[in-house]
């Protein structure tokens, strides 16, 4: 069996990136965790985790002063998890404490602390930034900085759309979405170690997200995998508003196969030539029938599995490949969300992957591939 070591530590100072912390790992019975989006025109939802810890003396308990952890069990309070193997370090989770339960049964005292990451504290912050024509990337920045969200939890790619945001009334969170992924249609995340991260959409057009980071059989490695090809994930007329108006294409060969599925996008700040380029993409990845594979290892299972559940991030790439046969499900994929269950001392790690296929044909990016031939032209 392989077995990873897990730290789980408390911020002993308020804010986003507090710079101390205590370890509590020795009184964490178990830990799940959850970040990502179902699919790839969807919005990545808070990730969150919940840990268990006993609670045998009081500690975890936020009312009692004589807690060796007063008062540093508190709601916004930070806290990382981090694994270790094979003498590398895997950060897996950097959130806050939204809500502490102890159990107050005399014979399990124990407590369940639950946490969200950095969305949930950008959500809070509703701010009116003075924005100018940029870079999408640019723009996410100013929006961040409205909120002083720290520059040591931010990794933001320049972004391939320039346009000038407008908003009044929403909160951080929602501007940052807005332009990262209505308007640029890219991806916007927090990491593992707490980072909001924005993937433009020409990341995964680029290394290292071209190139696959294991294989996965359906014999050996996978413990359970689930696929699923739902019809509401089918979109052959697709309408994309922009700054002037908007756009629609579709495709008569899917409608006629499929029903008439219309898929509605705001991308209310870019030009009326960018959001047809938009509604083209778009349907070119959504007007047939795809597969939506959701897979589980067991970490403890090898060396090679152990490394892959603790390496692995949003986006990366990963191929499944079917030894049996029978389940028809196969390629190359990216990651969309990632979960852990993390049980029995660490004895039990259990890693599941929600998966997007990888484009099979391939986009036509500057710089990055061909034109005509085997891809097609991204925008």
């Amino acid at each position: 069996m392989v077995i990873a070591s897990y730290a789980v530590s408390l911020a002993t100072a308020d804010g986003a990136n507090p710079s101390t912390f205590t370890d509590i790992t020795a009184y964490v019975k178990g830990v799940t965790i959850t970040r990502g989006r179902d699919d790839v025109l969807t919005q990545v939802q808070v990730g969150t985790a919940t840990i268990s810890v006993i609670n045998d003396d009081g500690r975890f308990s936020p009312g009692r002063t004589a807690s060796p952890l007063y008062p540093h069990v508190a709601t916004m309070r930070a806290i990382k998890i981090v694994a270790t193997y094979s003498a590398t370090s895997y950060p897996l989770y950097f959130g806050y404490i939204q809500s502490i339960t102890p159990n107050l049964n005399p014979s399990i005292r124990d407590a369940t602390i639950q946490l969200a990451d950095g969305f949930a504290w950008l959500d809070l912050a509703k701010t009116t930034p003075t924005y100018a024509s940029v870079a999408s990337g640019t723009s996410i920045g100013t929006a961040l900085d409205s909120a002083s969200w720290p520059a040591g939890l931010r990794s933001l790619a320049t972004g391939q759309s320039t346009f000038t945001p407008s908003y009044a009334d929403q909160s951080v969170l929602a501007q940052v979405q807005g332009i990262g992924i209505d308007n640029e249609g890219g991806l916007v995340f927090m990491d593992e170690e707490g980072r909001l991260v924005f993937q433009d959409r020409h990341t995964r057009l680029k290394s290292p997200y071209t190139v696959s980071q294991a294989t996965l059989t359906d014999t050996a490695d996978i413990s359970d995998m689930q696929a699923t090809r739902p019809v509401a994930d089918l979109a052959n007329e697709v309408k994309v508003t922009h700054s002037s108006g908007s756009v629609t294409v579709s495709d008569a060969t899917s409608i006629a196969a499929k029903g008439l599925r219309r898929l509605d996008v705001q991308a209310q700040f870019v030009t009326a030539l960018e959001a047809a380029d938009r509604a083209a993409w778009v349907l070119s990845t959504r007007k047939d029938d795809v597969d939506r594979p959701s897979v589980a290892v067991v970490a403890n299972a090898s060396a090679t599995l152990m490394a892959q559940a603790l390496g692995r991030d949003l986006s990366d790439r990963i191929t499944l490949s079917d030894a049996s046969g029978l389940s028809g499900i196969g390629g190359d994929y990216h990651i969309e969300r990632i979960e852990h269950t993390i049980s029995n001392g660490g004895t039990l790690h259990v890693t599941r992957w929600q998966l997007s296929p990888a484009d099979a044909a391939g986009f036509w990016a500057l710089d990055v591939s061909d034109l005509d031939g085997t891809t097609r032209l991204a925008y």
